[in-house]
Protein backbone atom coordinates (compact mmCIF):
# COMPACT_ATOMS: atom_id res chain seq x y z
CA UNK A 1 0.00 0.00 0.00
CA UNK A 2 1.24 3.50 -0.85
CA UNK A 3 0.73 6.30 1.69
CA UNK A 4 2.06 9.84 1.96
CA UNK A 5 2.53 12.43 4.67
CA UNK A 6 2.93 16.18 4.34
CA UNK A 7 3.64 19.37 6.23
CA UNK A 8 2.36 22.86 5.45
CA UNK A 9 4.02 26.26 5.65
CA UNK A 10 2.05 29.48 5.16
CA UNK A 11 3.37 32.70 3.64
CA UNK A 12 1.31 35.64 4.89
CA UNK A 13 2.01 39.24 4.04
CA UNK A 14 -1.30 40.78 4.92
CA UNK A 15 -4.96 39.77 5.12
CA UNK A 16 -5.48 39.90 1.36
CA UNK A 17 -2.88 37.42 0.11
CA UNK A 18 -2.11 33.87 1.06
CA UNK A 19 0.34 31.21 -0.10
CA UNK A 20 0.62 27.70 1.32
CA UNK A 21 3.61 25.43 0.67
CA UNK A 22 3.02 21.70 1.15
CA UNK A 23 5.85 19.19 1.11
CA UNK A 24 6.04 15.57 2.11
CA UNK A 25 7.18 12.03 1.58
CA UNK A 26 5.71 9.04 -0.22
CA UNK A 27 5.91 5.72 1.61
CA UNK A 28 5.49 2.09 0.78
CA UNK A 29 3.63 0.50 3.68
CA UNK A 30 5.20 -2.92 4.13
CA UNK A 31 3.22 -3.80 7.26
CA UNK A 32 0.59 -2.24 9.50
CA UNK A 33 3.01 -0.33 11.73
CA UNK A 34 4.71 3.03 11.06
CA UNK A 35 8.08 1.44 11.78
CA UNK A 36 7.71 -0.54 8.55
CA UNK A 37 7.19 2.46 6.29
CA UNK A 38 9.80 2.70 3.55
CA UNK A 39 10.34 6.14 2.01
CA UNK A 40 10.16 5.77 -1.77
CA UNK A 41 9.76 9.41 -2.85
CA UNK A 42 8.84 13.00 -2.10
CA UNK A 43 6.56 15.77 -3.35
CA UNK A 44 6.04 19.50 -2.98
CA UNK A 45 3.35 21.89 -4.16
CA UNK A 46 2.22 25.44 -3.52
CA UNK A 47 -1.33 26.82 -3.39
CA UNK A 48 -1.76 30.53 -4.18
CA UNK A 49 -5.06 32.20 -3.30
CA UNK A 50 -5.45 34.93 -5.92
CA UNK A 51 -9.09 35.98 -5.38
CA UNK A 52 -10.07 39.11 -3.48
CA UNK A 53 -6.65 40.71 -3.84
CA UNK A 54 -7.79 44.33 -3.82
CA UNK A 55 -5.62 45.13 -6.83
CA UNK A 56 -2.47 43.40 -5.59
CA UNK A 57 -0.17 42.07 -8.32
CA UNK A 58 -0.13 38.25 -8.05
CA UNK A 59 3.04 37.91 -10.13
CA UNK A 60 4.95 40.32 -7.88
CA UNK A 61 3.62 38.56 -4.77
CA UNK A 62 4.90 35.23 -6.18
CA UNK A 63 8.26 36.85 -6.95
CA UNK A 64 8.51 37.77 -3.26
CA UNK A 65 8.33 34.05 -2.38
CA UNK A 66 10.63 32.50 -5.01
CA UNK A 67 11.95 32.81 -8.56
CA UNK A 68 10.33 29.47 -9.44
CA UNK A 69 6.88 30.62 -8.28
CA UNK A 70 7.37 33.93 -10.10
CA UNK A 71 8.13 32.15 -13.40
CA UNK A 72 5.13 29.86 -12.90
CA UNK A 73 2.79 32.77 -12.25
CA UNK A 74 4.17 34.57 -15.33
CA UNK A 75 3.28 31.54 -17.48
CA UNK A 76 -0.26 31.53 -16.07
CA UNK A 77 -0.63 35.28 -16.60
CA UNK A 78 0.63 35.04 -20.19
CA UNK A 79 -1.77 32.13 -20.77
CA UNK A 80 -4.70 34.30 -19.63
CA UNK A 81 -5.42 32.39 -16.41
CA UNK A 82 -5.32 35.45 -14.13
CA UNK A 83 -7.97 37.34 -16.09
CA UNK A 84 -10.68 36.12 -13.72
CA UNK A 85 -8.54 36.26 -10.59
CA UNK A 86 -8.55 32.49 -10.09
CA UNK A 87 -6.46 30.62 -7.51
CA UNK A 88 -3.77 28.22 -8.62
CA UNK A 89 -1.80 25.26 -7.37
CA UNK A 90 1.77 24.70 -8.58
CA UNK A 91 2.84 21.06 -8.25
CA UNK A 92 6.58 21.73 -8.32
CA UNK A 93 8.11 18.40 -7.29
CA UNK A 94 7.26 14.72 -7.48
CA UNK A 95 10.08 12.24 -7.29
CA UNK A 96 10.33 8.51 -6.79
CA UNK A 97 13.28 6.21 -6.26
CA UNK A 98 14.24 4.67 -9.64
CA UNK A 99 13.03 1.18 -8.71
CA UNK A 100 9.49 2.52 -8.10
CA UNK A 101 9.11 4.47 -11.35
CA UNK A 102 6.88 3.16 -14.12
CA UNK A 103 4.33 1.64 -11.72
CA UNK A 104 1.83 4.56 -11.81
CA UNK A 105 2.67 5.40 -8.19
CA UNK A 106 3.59 9.02 -8.95
CA UNK A 107 0.58 9.66 -11.15
CA UNK A 108 -1.73 8.16 -8.51
CA UNK A 109 -0.25 10.35 -5.75
CA UNK A 110 -0.50 13.43 -7.99
CA UNK A 111 -4.09 12.57 -8.97
CA UNK A 112 -5.07 12.08 -5.34
CA UNK A 113 -3.54 15.38 -4.20
CA UNK A 114 -4.83 17.36 -7.21
CA UNK A 115 -8.37 16.03 -6.70
CA UNK A 116 -8.54 18.19 -3.56
CA UNK A 117 -7.88 21.36 -5.59
CA UNK A 118 -10.24 21.05 -8.56
CA UNK A 119 -11.51 24.59 -7.85
CA UNK A 120 -8.06 25.98 -8.77
CA UNK A 121 -5.94 25.95 -11.92
CA UNK A 122 -3.19 23.36 -11.43
CA UNK A 123 0.14 23.89 -13.15
CA UNK A 124 3.21 21.65 -13.46
CA UNK A 125 6.60 21.77 -15.14
CA UNK A 126 7.06 18.22 -16.46
CA UNK A 127 10.83 18.03 -16.12
CA UNK A 128 12.56 14.74 -15.27
CA UNK A 129 14.28 15.44 -11.95
CA UNK A 130 17.01 12.90 -12.62
CA UNK A 131 18.05 15.23 -15.48
CA UNK A 132 18.89 18.02 -13.00
CA UNK A 133 22.18 16.24 -12.49
CA UNK A 134 23.74 16.95 -15.89
CA UNK A 135 22.10 14.73 -18.52
CA UNK A 136 22.49 15.46 -22.22
CA UNK A 137 19.78 17.55 -23.95
CA UNK A 138 18.39 14.57 -25.90
CA UNK A 139 18.01 12.59 -22.65
CA UNK A 140 16.16 15.53 -21.09
CA UNK A 141 13.89 15.85 -24.16
CA UNK A 142 13.10 12.13 -24.10
CA UNK A 143 12.29 12.17 -20.39
CA UNK A 144 10.19 15.32 -20.74
CA UNK A 145 8.13 13.91 -23.63
CA UNK A 146 7.38 10.79 -21.53
CA UNK A 147 6.20 12.97 -18.64
CA UNK A 148 4.03 15.12 -20.93
CA UNK A 149 2.33 11.99 -22.28
CA UNK A 150 1.94 10.71 -18.72
CA UNK A 151 0.30 13.92 -17.38
CA UNK A 152 -2.06 14.18 -20.37
CA UNK A 153 -3.64 10.95 -19.07
CA UNK A 154 -5.08 12.86 -16.09
CA UNK A 155 -6.23 15.91 -18.05
CA UNK A 156 -3.24 18.28 -18.23
CA UNK A 157 -2.53 20.09 -21.49
CA UNK A 158 0.54 22.02 -22.64
CA UNK A 159 0.38 25.71 -21.71
CA UNK A 160 3.69 26.57 -23.37
CA UNK A 161 7.04 24.86 -23.99
CA UNK A 162 7.74 24.61 -20.27
CA UNK A 163 4.45 24.18 -18.39
CA UNK A 164 1.28 22.09 -18.43
CA UNK A 165 -2.01 23.11 -16.84
CA UNK A 166 -5.17 21.40 -15.61
CA UNK A 167 -7.83 24.13 -15.71
CA UNK A 168 -10.15 24.38 -12.73
CA UNK A 169 -13.04 21.95 -12.90
CA UNK A 170 -15.25 23.23 -10.07
CA UNK A 171 -16.48 26.68 -9.03
CA UNK A 172 -14.35 28.33 -6.39
CA UNK A 173 -15.66 28.18 -2.83
CA UNK A 174 -16.10 31.35 -0.74
CA UNK A 175 -12.71 32.63 0.33
CA UNK A 176 -12.02 33.80 3.86
CA UNK A 177 -9.28 33.18 6.42
CA UNK A 178 -11.33 30.56 8.26
CA UNK A 179 -11.96 28.59 5.04
CA UNK A 180 -8.26 28.74 4.11
CA UNK A 181 -7.22 27.46 7.55
CA UNK A 182 -9.85 24.68 7.42
CA UNK A 183 -8.67 23.66 3.94
CA UNK A 184 -5.03 23.40 5.04
CA UNK A 185 -6.07 21.37 8.10
CA UNK A 186 -8.22 19.07 5.97
CA UNK A 187 -5.38 18.42 3.51
CA UNK A 188 -2.99 17.63 6.36
CA UNK A 189 -5.55 15.34 8.04
CA UNK A 190 -6.02 13.46 4.78
CA UNK A 191 -2.28 12.90 4.61
CA UNK A 192 -2.06 11.76 8.23
CA UNK A 193 -4.96 9.30 8.50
Amino acid sequence: MITYKASCERWLDDDSQDIHDFYGSIYLDTCESDEYLESIGAFAYTVVYVRNRSGLDTVMMCDYVSQELYETSMALEEGGFFDLGEDFMYFNRLELKPEYRGRNIGINVMHDICSGYLWANIIINPFPLQCERGKLPEEVAGGKSKLIKHYKKIGFFELDEEYMVLPKLLPAPPLDDEWIAERADMVLEKMYP
